[in-house]
């Protein structure tokens, strides 16, 4: 999620960026009008807070006095409704201000190219020679799916549109290739971890 304080600080610039990904650019404006919602009302609690600190002292030195504070009395708990009032507001605008942070993507890296499809697409680096061969080529779905080694349906079912379950020795391969990866960084220092596989909401926000 975005630093606020890197929005506030340049927001022409942040929206040029996001604008070569398209991106709806009155959220960053939503963003900011959030961000002085929630410095306001900061302020107004805070200061609230304050005035019924100090008119809670009065209250007691007017008591240790033998005088009447009813009056004192009535005034703070006519602020202290309106601190809680305003805390609940503040909330409210702190939680909207961080959704709206989080449906903000990722800068583009400045040598991004930009464009309106995949054929904008920069080649940066080509290796070898594409192989020919003497037969028709098939597609690595039409082969994994002829074979009953990738089954897209089934992980339609199970997450949705592009993604595929493996299965057989295509799954075994997978494992296989995870494996060697971790092996290799060991070697290099890695330290191997295997986290709890349910986490709390916070942890994957």
């Amino acid at each position: 999620m975005h630093n606020l304080k890197d929005i506030e600080a340049n927001p022409e610039s942040f929206k040029a960026n996001l604008g070569q990904r398209k991106f709806d650019l009155s959220v960053v404006d939503t963003v900011l009008e959030l961000n002085q919602k929630r410095k306001a009302l900061i302020g107004t609690v805070e200061t609230t807070q304050a005035e019924i600190k100090k008119i809670s002292k009065e209250v007691g030195l007017k008591k240790r006095n033998g005088e009447d504070a009813t009056e004192l009395m009535e005034k703070v708990v006519a602020l202290k409704a309106s601190v809680e009032a305003d805390s609940k507001n503040l909330d409210e605008v702190k939680d909207s201000l961080e959704y709206t942070l989080s449906t903000i993507p990722n800068l583009l890296a400045e040598d991004t190219p930009v464009g309106d499809s995949d054929t904008d697409n920069v080649e940066i680096k080509k290796w070898g020679k594409p192989r020919t061969f003497d037969f028709s080529v098939s597609d690595h779905v039409d082969l994994g799916e002829t074979l009953g080694m990738l089954d897209f349906e089934a992980a339609s079912k199970l997450t949705g549109a592009r993604f595929v379950v493996y299965k057989d020795k295509l799954a075994r391969l997978e494992r296989a290739l995870a494996n060697f990866m971790l092996d290799h960084q060991l070697d290099k220092g890695y330290t191997e971890i295997i986290p709890p596989f349910i986490v709390h909401e916070r942890a994957l926000y």
